[in-house]
């Protein structure tokens, strides 16, 4: 059983008692992240990512970003989908893209903005819309490997798992956010147990 708390009014009042497991900082983690950051007080929370740096899905090797003769893949999901209404891309580039399916390349700089510049300078959604640095509450290379809710303590359990190291480690969480989009291998949850 996982709690999600419905209103922002209930987060901002909990807040400070709320230890939050936030699993993948990719489009749907870091969107979470962020509207955490947006609280008048942000809970301790913790944001577990395999890959080594923010993005999910839009961090795709380069076989993944061309086609069979070179050219650039665009992604299977027009703008007006993917766009946030509070932080739209006229807004990020200043003019319209041009096209309704942008290239991997292009949402990366929506969502994160030149990450070669120091982070007051960035201007991606994830990045100045935040108010703050969300990649502090990330721990990158380090994959969760189970997540068990205990219903007497009304905790979570929390097995992660560093890939640079191969440290295995729990972590105790009162609450936990599945925000992983992509699943490497198959992976079938099993409800009737």
């Amino acid at each position: 059983m996982i709690y999600v708390p419905q209103t922002k009014k209930f987060l901002a009042k909990h807040a400070a008692s709320k230890r939050v497991c936030v699993i993948g900082a990719g489009p749907a983690g870091m969107s979470t992240l962020i509207h955490f950051a947006k609280l008048p007080e942000m809970p301790d929370v913790v944001c577990y990512e395999k890959q080594d740096t923010w993005g999910g899905l839009w961090n795709f090797t380069w076989i993944t970003g061309v086609d069979q003769y070179g050219e650039l893949c665009h992604s299977g999901i027009p703008k007006e989908c993917c766009e946030f209404i509070d932080y739209t891309f006229q807004k990020h580039f200043g003019h319209d893209i041009g096209t309704s399916f942008p290239s991997r390349e292009i949402m990366l700089d929506y969502l994160k903005g030149n990450v070669k510049l120091s982070f007051n300078q960035r201007n991606g959604r994830w990045t100045n819309n935040a108010g703050r640095d969300l990649e502090q509450y990330i721990t990158y290379s380090t994959v969760v490997r189970s997540v068990i809710h205990t219903e007497k303590t009304e905790m979570f359990t929390v097995t992660v798992n560093d890939l640079r190291t191969g440290a295995i480690r729990t972590e105790q969480f009162t609450h936990v956010v599945i925000a992983c989009g992509i699943l490497t291998s198959q992976m079938l949850l099993n409800f009737w147990a």
